[in-house]
Parts: structure tokens; C-alpha cells; sequence
């Protein structure tokens, strides 16, 4: 691989970030677009489920209805995240490129160190924790998740730039303590730098510091892009078919996918 398509996206609703990202999986994986580093945020607090997750079991469901919060499963694995002041990243490349050859756990690293790096160049001290998390003095300040499909990788990552614990504590299982208190272990950017971290100067600049990092570590060409017309519309089918689609969002048995 020595190119990189790289998309710093708009905010959008979460069943069309997942829709965009599996469709453009699915052109990767034809050789239709080059590999691809997509960073992007959400119109409104999300929910997404790893792939392997139980609605009930991680969620709370009424309390998501009542404020109207979505809740999406992902085509990755891993577990749940409230995706709100954050900024998320996925990455499509073959399993044969240079960079993520190797164990998963060499894929994860391969990917996240990037991350870190644009990290560091923000005077944030992160480190890769295996198998597949960012920590930030020892906290846990960004987690990531795969699947692999016709020979691609598809990682998603996710940045805290900040914390709404009562947000979590409502509609996350996960994140539930009585005192309210934020869980031990998580962090986020704006407990670590001086300056604000949600908003758009600073991650305006540290999507580019990403991207960059990529380029250098990964030694690539970053050629800017956009999606394809043809990415355009497979993402719209596959967000009414799969990402607004109750039976896939809820159902413990998840419907297969067919590429």
C-alpha cells in the first residue's frame, strides 16, 4: 500500500456514519477505492452495540427511547460506547498491507500508533495499551474495534475530548455508580490539555495531526478524498436495510451480512 484516501467527514446520524463505513469496506474490498482513514463525528449523542452485544444486557432501553437516543449496532466487535464529545476514526486497508500485517493484536497497534502520535504532538503522553485501547496516565482515554471481511480490515476508535457522566450513567449499564462519580480508569482530552478539546479549532487540528501521523508512520501518500457515487449509494441501502433496521439494532441474534 502506498496510498491512503483520507476523509475528514461532517457530523452526520450515527446509522449513516455505520452505513458509510460498510460501504466503504465493501469498495476496498472490490479494489473500487483506495484504502481509507475516515475521521468524523455525530449530530447528536449515539449508542452503538459491538456486533457480539445484548441490547438489554448493556443499555438502558427505555431511558434511550425517552430521550430519543439511537442505538446502532456495529459491524465491529467490542463493546458498547455512548458516542458523544468525541472524535471518532475508521480505518479500511487490506489484511495484506504493509502497516497491519501480522497477529490482530500487531493490527491494533499498527493502527493506534498514529493515534498516539498525534496525540503526543498535542502535549497528551498517551501509550498503547494491548489489546486494543489508548491510555492517558493510565487511563483510558480511547478504545477500538475490528472486523474482517474479504480479506479488509475495518477498525473503528473512538477520542474522548470530554466526559458527560450523567449521560453514560443513564443509558450505559457499563458506566453505573452510585455516586455519580466518573468510572475509574477513563479519561479525556480536556482533563490533559489547556485549551478546549471540543471545539472545532482544536479538532480541527487534531484530525490533521492524525492524518498526518498516518502518512509518516505509515510512510503513505495521503490523497484527500470524498466518497463515490457508488459509495454514496450503497451506503443509503445499507443503512435502510441493516443500520435502521430494528431486527438488526436489537436482536441478540444478529442477521448474517453478505458482502
Amino acid at each position: 500500500m502506498n496510498q491512503l484516501r483520507t476523509i475528514i467527514d461532517t457530523r452526520r446520524r450515527g446509522s449513516r456514519n455505520m452505513a458509510l463505513d460498510y460501504a466503504v469496506l465493501k469498495a476496498v474490498s472490490q479494489e473500487a477505492s483506495l484504502p481509507t482513514l475516515r475521521i468524523y463525528q455525530w449530530e447528536v449523542p449515539t449508542i452503538t452495540l459491538g456486533y457480539f452485544q445484548t441490547l438489554a444486557e448493556e443499555v438502558y432501553v427505555d431511558a434511550c427511547r425517552q430521550d430519543r437516543v439511537p442505538v446502532i449496532r456495529r459491524i465491529t466487535g467490542g463493546g458498547t460506547v455512548l458516542h458523544d464529545m468525541e472524535l471518532t476514526y475508521s480505518v479500511v486497508v487490506s489484511e495484506k498491507a504493509g502497516p497491519v500485517k501480522g497477529s490482530v493484536l500487531d493490527s491494533y497497534k499498527a493502527i493506534c500508533d498514529p493515534v498516539i502520535k498525534a496525540m503526543n504532538g498535542n502535549g497528551v503522553k498517551a501509550e498503547f495499551k494491548p489489546a486494543n485501547d489508548i491510555l492517558v496516565s493510565d487511563m483510558k482515554i480511547s478504545g477500538s474495534a475490528q472486523t474482517r471481511k474479504q480479506g479488509v480490515i475495518l477498525q473503528h476508535g473512538t477520542i474522548l475530548l470530554d466526559l458527560n457522566m450523567d449521560r453514560m450513567c443513564r443509558y450505559l449499564k457499563t458506566g453505573k455508580r452510585k455516586d455519580g462519580v466518573q468510572p475509574r480508569g477513563v479519561t479525556c482530552l480536556n482533563d490533559h490539555i489547556k485549551t478546549d478539546g471540543t471545539g472545532e479549532k482544536f479538532t480541527g487540528k487534531l484530525s490533521q495531526d492524525i492524518l498526518d501521523a498516518f502518512g509518516c508512520c505509515w510512510q503513505v501518500a495521503l490523497v484527500p478524498g470524498t466518497f463515490s457515487v457508488p459509495e454514496k449509494a450503497e451506503a443509503l441501502r445499507i443503512e435502510k436495510e441493516i443500520f435502521l433496521n430494528p431486527d438488526w439494532n436489537e436482536k441478540s441474534r444478529k442477521p448474517p451480512l453478505n458482502l
